[in-house]
């Protein structure tokens, strides 16, 4: 049933034994689908991509940056609470909506546009409230508890290849991390737009670019909290050639077995879960911290309600949230047999709002 073997060596290092060829995984081997949640349908209120979603507090928001450029907010029975799309140049204006994020002291949503250099701050019903102006062009970012920021400047760093920034609430930085930078041979190369900060359960985690280590912020500090260890498959040093351009080091990268990011990362009481890719090809990794046993594969069999395992999840409160989007319909609706996910996608199309699954790991 697993196709890698996991081992602990000490308190943050875990060695990973993974081969790409792995095994199929049925997802009733480890977890249970607690609730099936349609995020409602309106005509003026249509999801294009999910970039990111977050599921805090019973809401679940979810962030559109090239399609609407709008951050959608639902309650837990999927009805829309707010929409935000203030599209522009002007005080409270985005043009892209990079990325976003929760203050939980107090509900606000904060946005940042990149292209800007802002931070868009709105109350938690979508009111306009302040702007923050930066001086830097940051990729993710957290709010954290004591209403500071965190900011990553993905594969583009300062001049000391610093690229993890700690500023105050007006935007003013208190200190670069010293503990994280970017490999020189990695600079100026992103893939994507990989998010590398995650707020998590009231945690705030790093996972760098090129890098298999995940670190934890907490009071101004950055440090390690995990160093995950795939053996063979470690993106070595020196992987390039002094001639390589940039595309030249994206196909290395892509075709190669090495692991080269981490994302989605996710950590419940019991479980880190993440992924990857290798090869082109999405790996997903379960680990359970009790018993150091893991389940690796590129291809999770949805045995429960057959409509197949999200690519795109967060958690929250020991909940893994997933997302099912409605361009798949045509493929599953023969095969779900659950009552209520059948009438549900019954009243779908290919242009509807996803559902969001909600599971819970076994032993959780």
């Amino acid at each position: 049933m697993t196709s890698c073997e996991l081992k602990e060596k000490n308190s943050n290092s875990i060695s990973i034994y993974f081969e790409p060829d792995n095994e199929i995984i049925k997802l009733s081997d480890i977890s249970t689908v607690y609730d099936i949640i349609k995020l409602k349908d309106d005509s003026s209120n249509v999801i294009g991509n999910i970039d990111k979603f977050i599921c805090r507090n019973d809401r679940i928001y979810i962030l559109d940056s090239y399609g609407s450029k709008s951050i959608f907010v639902f309650d837990e029975t999927g009805e829309l609470i707010l929409k935000i799309n203030n599209v522009g140049k002007g005080p409270g204006e985005y043009l892209y909506p990079t990325d976003f994020d929760i203050n939980d002291n107090n509900g606000e949503i904060h946005v940042l546009d990149s292209n800007q250099r802002k931070l868009i701050v709105y109350d938690k019903r979508g009111i306009y409230v302040r702007e923050i102006h930066l001086k830097f062009s940051p990729f993710s970012f957290a709010v954290t508890k004591d209403d500071k920021y965190i900011f990553s400047l993905g594969n583009y760093p300062n001049d000391n290849l610093k690229k993890i920034i700690i500023t105050n609430s007006n935007g003013n930085i208190i200190k670069y991390s010293k503990k994280v930078h970017v490999n020189s041979e990695f600079k100026n190369l992103m893939l994507g737009e990989q998010k590398e900060i995650h707020h998590i359960n009231n945690k705030i985690y790093i996972t760098p670019l090129q890098q298999n280590k995940v670190y934890i912020y907490a009071q101004d500090e950055v440090a390690e909290k995990y160093t995950l260890d795939f053996g063979k498959y470690n993106l070595p040093e020196g992987i390039f050639p002094d001639d390589f351009t940039r595309e030249d080091k994206i196909k290395k990268l892509m075709t190669s077995n090495y692991i080269y990011f981490i994302s989605n990362f996710c950590e419940t009481d019991n479980y880190l879960l993440f992924t990857s890719i290798v090869n082109n090809k999405l790996i997903y990794f379960l680990y359970n911290k009790h018993d150091n046993a893991t389940f690796c594969t590129s291809r999770i069999v949805d045995d429960i309600l057959n409509i197949g395992f999200t690519n795109c999840f967060t958690t929250d409160n020991n909940y893994i949230y997933g997302i099912f989007d409605s361009y798949h319909i045509e493929l599953v609706k023969q095969y779900i047999k659950n009552t209520k996910l059948k009438a549900i996608i019954k009243k779908m199309n290919s242009f509807s709002n996803p559902i969001v699954i909600k599971y819970k790991l076994k032993n959780e």
